[in-house]
C-alpha cells in the first residue's frame, strides 16, 4: 500500500486517504497476489497434508460452500490414500480443527467447515494453478523421509503434534 501511495501524486504518504479504490488497486497487483499466494502456502507447508486437504477442496470447489468433515475427507483420500485411508472421519476432522486454529479454515455453528474467506479462492488462482499446487504437493509429500512423519495414537484418535524427526532430535538418537 506505501509503494502504491508513494507513487500517486496526491501529496504526502501519512496525510493521504486511504479508500475502497486504493485497496482494490492494490489487490490487483501481481507481486501483492504473489506474495500473498507464498504467505498462504508457507502456512500450509507446515504439513503437507495441509496442503492437500485444502488445494484438494478449491479443487472441488468446495472452498466457496460449506463442507462436512466427511467430504473433505473422501477429497483427500482420492489425492492421497497413502495418507488418508488409515484414518477415521473422526481423526481426519482434526486435521480441520487445525486449519481453522492457523486462520485457513473456518467450523460452522451446527457442524461442518469452510475457507475462512471466499476471497481465498480467487487469490491463489485459477484451477490450473490450484491443480499444479495440489500434484506438487503429493510429489513433496510422498518423497517425504520416514522420519518426516507423525505417529498416530489411536486411542486417542489424533496424530502426534512433532515429527519423528523431532522426536528423534529431542530423544537423541539412541
Amino acid at each position: 500500500m506505501l509503494d502504491y501511495l508513494a507513487g500517486s501524486t496526491e501529496g504526502v504518504v501519512g496525510e493521504q486517504v486511504i479508500g475502497d479504490s486504493e485497496v482494490t488497486a492494490v489487490s490487483r497487483r501481481q507481486d501483492v497476489l504473489d506474495l500473498i499466494r507464498q504467505r498462504f502456502d508457507m502456512t500450509l507447508v507446515l504439513d503437507r497434508r495441509y496442503m492437500v486437504i485444502v488445494y484438494g477442496i478449491l479443487l472441488e470447489r468446495k472452498g466457496t460452500r460449506p463442507f462436512s468433515a466427511k467430504e473433505a475427507h473422501e477429497i483427500s483420500r482420492q489425492w492421497l490414500p497413502e495418507e488418508f485411508d488409515q484414518l477415521s472421519t473422526k481423526q481426519f476432522e482434526a486435521f480441520l480443527e487445525e486449519l481453522c486454529g492457523l486462520g485457513v479454515l473456518k467450523a460452522l455453528h451446527g457442524g461442518g467447515f469452510a475457507l475462512r474467506s471466499t476471497n481465498i479462492q480467487r487469490l491463489i488462482g485459477d484451477e490450473d494453478e490450484i491443480a499444479h499446487s495440489l500434484q506438487r504437493a503429493i510429489t513433496q509429500k510422498l518423497a517425504m523421509s520416514p522420519l518426516d512423519r507423525h505417529a498416530v495414537w489411536p486411542e486417542e484418535s489424533q496424530g502426534c503434534p512433532i515429527t519423528f524427526r523431532d522426536e528423534q532430535g529431542l530423544l537423541g538418537d539412541s
